[in-house]
């Protein structure tokens, strides 16, 4: 039997369209096609969006490429957080870049990986919180071996946590 099928219908050949409010987050996205290409036995996405007026809209449309096709979502979880991206006049200066990256109440932000600086890998079952997945920062520390030195402005504002932000 073919996993991917459900009464006749075929799950590789499905494309839906996701938004939020007003973003587009996924275009013609196949979970089916994208788990087989990675490997991957399931997919999470993880956005952070601003809503205003204390309702969301999502939606879920499925694109017209395919008529005999499926698709479905295992959850959807919606949490508050408080607002960190708080900065001087809107900026955040990045690591290593010499231009600010402008974030505002417009700008949607998608999760790629979460580093656990200093630490080792955290499974989903060990986080305290939230049962999300860390990934140790080993591979993302560049010269460490060698002994390369980094200076820094010392003219730069270090950005404080809005008051509101657990610890």
């Amino acid at each position: 039997m073919d996993l991917m099928a459900y009464n006749r219908l075929n799950a590789t050949d499905v494309g839906f369209f996701f938004s939020l409010e007003s973003y587009s987050l996924l275009k013609n996205f196949s979970t089916a096609q994208t788990t087989k290409a990675l490997n991957y036995a399931y997919i999470v996405k993880e956005y952070l969006i601003v809503v205003d007026g204390g309702i969301l809209t999502i939606n879920f449309t499925p694109s017209t490429n395919y008529s005999n096709a499926y698709a479905f979502v295992n959850g959807i979880e919606v949490m508050s957080m408080p607002d960190i991206y708080r900065f001087v006049d809107g900026t955040l200066m990045s690591v290593g870049l010499n231009y600010p990256i402008y974030i505002d109440n417009t700008t949607t932000l998608e999760n790629v990986y979460r580093i656990n600086m200093g630490g080792n890998d955290i499974s989903p079952s060990d986080d305290t919180s939230l049962f999300r997945s860390w990934y140790d920062d080993q591979p993302y520390i560049h010269g460490e071996a060698f002994g390369v030195r980094v200076s820094t402005d010392q003219n730069r504002t270090i950005v404080t946590y809005h008051k509101d932000m657990p610890t």
